[in-house]
């Protein structure tokens, strides 16, 4: 969704919390310009808009991390497992559940061949 936009989508349960601006001043000297084109001015917009994104979920408590446990019998019910299993890994800080999940299973290992 884009969080920038005005008017808000819900009048009674929205509030405006700031604003955010690049001066055109701070944008040449990121990209090492003089001139600001249509393009710099886009992606310049879109990294804002991303800034916002990822504000809004830190706002909303969206900000999830993983556990990795060895030795954790299969049939272990989900509330167990930490007082079953060996903390292997982890990882916090995530913004979106997805890349949470996604980076928590690359850390499982897989399982032995018998």
């Amino acid at each position: 969704t884009d969080n920038t936009k005005y008017p808000f989508n819900d009048p009674w349960d929205s509030c405006l919390a700031g604003y955010i601006i690049a001066l055109p001043e701070d944008i040449r000297k990121e990209y090492n310009i003089r001139r600001i084109t249509k393009k710099v001015r886009e992606k310049v917009a879109e990294i804002l808009k991303s800034e916002v994104a990822t504000y809004n979920q830190y706002i909303e408590g969206e900000v999830y991390g993983y556990k990795v446990f060895s030795g954790v019998p299969e049939d272990t019910p989900d509330n167990e497992v930490e007082e079953v299993g060996t903390e292997e890994d982890s990882c916090w800080g995530y913004y979106g559940i997805e890349d949470a999940l996604n980076d928590g299973m690359l850390m499982v290992p897989e399982p032995a061949m018998a």
